[in-house]
């Protein structure tokens, strides 16, 4: 009875995320052409999203740790309105600096959460798959956002973007239907604070998921398109077709996260993490398409098998998981993925597209290192 009970809470856990990453990822698409198409310039958009990615980290974490105290259904009702209300104001409300805020905000907030309730879940209620049970879970998320960044160039082309956000509202609404199935079970530390406790392991765990998140953007938020686009000359049909494998390596290596249930997962997670950094260093140098494809699918591959392993380690470094896993989270990955990007620009800049994959590569391969040095 208990196993169909959690294999339903993991069907309707999956319902939701596909769909409200399927929202949030059509509005982090969407919301930046938008306001760029209505006159922000290049330096305002980094302002306004640099501040209000910043300030969603605050309420991320805010919330994380009320959930520990008050339960955590509520929360992902609260987090899928977020999305529901930033469309909103995007498609009734002229987009000057602060409403902008407000609706990066709340979508950033959003966006984020699938991953860090994935792994809440994955360690309160599947402790013996914490692996497979994420890796469900990455996957659905995966799914649902990059059907949503394909639908969202569709739905601009053809409704223009106040009505796209009102799709994307509506998509909010249908991704909370899931929750009310879900059995509202309060949480019970025993020991609730505010206040975590920064041990050495603690700390360290940050490090290397700052460390990895600065590897990872360093080339996945625009490195890399620009290298396919500039460099090899490839038309933006083929751009998008290369990015497309990229997922579905993302989702197969999810979907294999039983692995980590069944292995060591610290050696998984340290092979996994530094061979994918070691395969975007030779897609950015071979300079022969069907390779490169073939070598982005297998960092892809590699990396989330790597991230499928993550609830068995902070299972270990947390006390209190809705705090901990949040602050991990916002403060390791969160401005690890604001760093990589500017030094990835700057690095194009000076030293060209080779330099941002070896800088990806040895930081990538760092991280792997601090994990080991940690957990071994």
């Amino acid at each position: 009875m208990r196993g169909g009970k959690l294999t339903g809470m993991k069907t309707l856990l999956s319902i939701h995320w596909i769909f409200l990453s399927m929202a949030t990822w059509m509005m982090g698409f969407l919301f930046p052409l938008y306001l760029n198409s209505v006159g922000f310039s290049e330096i305002q958009l980094g302002n306004v999203f640099i501040i209000g990615t910043a300030l969603s980290t605050v309420v991320f974490i805010t919330l994380f740790v009320h959930s520990d105290l008050i339960g955590r259904k509520f929360y992902l009702v609260v987090f899928g309105l977020f999305v529901v209300l930033s469309s909103l104001i995007a498609a009734a409300l002229p987009p000057f600096f602060f409403l902008a805020l407000f609706v990066i905000l709340f979508y950033m907030a959003t966006r984020r959460s699938p991953w860090t309730f994935g792994k809440i879940f994955a360690i309160e209620k599947f402790g013996r798959e914490m692996g497979r049970s994420y890796g469900f879970f990455g996957a659905s998320v995966t799914i649902g956002g990059s059907a949503g960044v394909f639908l969202a160039g569709a739905f601009v082309d053809s409704f223009g973007f106040g009505y796209s956000f009102l799709i994307c509202s509506f998509i909010g609404l249908i991704s909370l239907l899931p929750v009310a199935f879900l059995s509202g079970e309060k949480v019970k530390p025993q020991k609730f604070s505010f206040k975590p406790k920064f041990t050495k392991i603690f700390t360290g765990f940050i490090i290397h998921r700052f460390m990895y998140a600065v590897g990872l953007s360093s080339l996945l938020v625009f490195a890399l398109p620009l290298y396919l686009k500039n460099e090899l000359l490839l038309p933006y049909t083929l751009v998008g077709v290369v990015i497309a494998v990229q997922y579905i390596g993302s989702i197969l290596g999810f979907l294999s996260g039983g692995l980590s249930d069944r292995h060591d997962f610290r050696r998984i997670c340290y092979i996994g993490i530094s061979l994918s950094g070691l395969l975007f260093l030779s897609a950015g140098l071979v300079g022969f398409l069907p390779l490169i494809i073939l070598a982005l699918f297998l960092a892809e591959f590699a990396h989330c098998i790597a991230a499928s392993a993550l609830p068995h380690f902070y299972k270990r470094v947390s006390t209190q998981l809705g705090r901990d896993i949040s602050i991990v989270e916002s403060v390791g990955i969160t401005l690890g993925g604001s760093v990589g990007p500017g030094i990835s620009g700057l690095m194009i800049s000076f030293a060209g597209y080779p330099s941002v994959f070896a800088f990806g590569c040895i930081f990538l391969v760092g991280s792997a290192l601090v994990l080991y040095a940690l957990f071994r």
